[in-house]
């Protein structure tokens, strides 16, 4: 893997510069654009071409959720690492919408170090699909109950990943309720 060259789009100066020291102390990174703004995002991707876009949820403008549908429609390659202070399902939701490759959706408040921002930007890049943990563990129950609605054909140990999610998480949020039966 070359140099990864990285957009940075966020409505807070600090937070701006917080990821662009972050990324530029990476060998395998460079900062190729920065933007303040959603629409600033856009343009900026469309003359740079970035391998990776780390974008803002809710900037001016445009928000972030947008801001990857009009770049993945021009760069559909492009990888997104959307990070938000809000544990909103309905922007993981519309986030996912046309695709779920190469996406992630992090919480700021579980970025606890640099090591691990840098990790998701390269595992999503890598191919991967990553969630926040606190997402996963709200969408999950959902997932459960929901998904033969959905039609949705899983695994006898992909049902068990996540009934197991659901217990775990039913049993935390109420201790006295009972595991799901099989």
């Amino acid at each position: 893997m070359g140099e990864l060259r990285v957009l940075i789009a966020d409505d807070s100066e600090f937070m701006l510069v917080a990821y662009k020291r972050i990324i530029e102390d990476q060998s395998s990174m460079q900062v190729v654009a920065m933007a303040s703004n959603g629409a600033e995002a856009v343009w900026s991707a469309a003359e740079t071409e970035p391998d990776v876009a780390i974008l803002d949820v809710m900037m001016p403008k445009v928000d972030g959720i947008k801001v990857t549908h009009q770049i993945r429609q021009r760069h559909p390659e492009t990888t997104i690492v959307i990070i938000s202070a809000y544990e909103d399902l309905s922007f993981v939701a519309d986030l996912m919408r046309n695709g779920v490759g190469r996406k992630a959706y992090l919480l700021k408040h579980s970025i606890s170090d640099i090591a691990g921002l840098v990790r998701e930007v390269e595992s999503v890049y890598g191919g991967h699909t990553v969630m926040d943990s606190g997402i996963i563990q709200r969408t999950a129950p959902l997932f459960c109950k929901y998904s033969g609605a959905i039609g949705t054909e899983l695994s006898g140990t992909e049902q068990d990943i996540f009934a197991l999610v659901d217990t775990t998480m039913t049993s935390s949020a109420r201790p006295y309720a009972r595991a799901r039966p099989k």
